[in-house]
């Protein structure tokens, strides 16, 4: 594996980081290298894949929860038509051209990435005004949602029910709720 993509990090950091991969992903040692690998070699791909297909993007990400695929997911406008929804990179430098990366088109959003950020930011002051114990906002590519994570000591699912309707109405796009039982804090 060519080792002068790792030099950015130190010398630790560069042997801890495909052993933390493995871990969160359930996935070997030299699975955890190889999908580095990949994710530092194909910035330029999602780039190119952002570029193409420009305001019809809602996210770009790479999936690393499946251990049997590491892939390239892409969300659009359901209004994209992707035939097909599966393509397989090949890397053309001469010391990747063993490596390929499959790339997924999913066609199903209702906003653009620029669309769903707007709406978060807009909901922002008013769901802290609701919900002073918010910890964070955030949106997830996988899922396609905004996710607010709240403070509650005692989490009431009912009552988490009720506040992802809600936010899912305020923001005007699907929203998830998440109970956490520790507030979030900075140095």
């Amino acid at each position: 594996m060519p080792n002068y993509y790792f030099n950015i990090l130190s010398d630790a950091e560069r042997n801890a980081a495909p052993w933390f991969y493995a871990q969160d992903f359930n996935v070997s040692i030299e699975e955890a290298q190889r999908r580095l690998l990949l994710q530092g070699i194909s910035s330029p791909l999602l780039e190119a894949i952002a570029g193409y297909l420009g305001e019809a993007v809602a996210a770009i990400y790479y999936e690393n929860t499946d251990p049997n695929e590491f892939a390239i997911k892409v969300t659009t406008l359901n209004t994209v038509k992707a035939v097909p929804s599966k393509y397989v990179y090949h890397f053309k430098q001469q010391e990747f051209k063993n490596y390929s990366l499959p790339i997924y088109i999913q066609a199903n959003s209702d906003k653009t990435h620029k669309q769903i950020f707007a709406l978060q930011e807009k909901a922002w002051p008013e769901i802290l005004k609701r919900y002073p114990d918010t910890q964070g906002i955030g949106f997830s590519p996988m899922t396609n949602t905004i996710h607010v994570s709240i403070y509650r000591k005692t989490p009431d699912e009912t009552e988490r029910q009720r506040i992802e309707t809600e936010l899912t109405e305020l923001v005007g796009h699907l929203v998830v709720v998440e109970f956490i039982k520790n507030r979030i804090t900075t140095l």
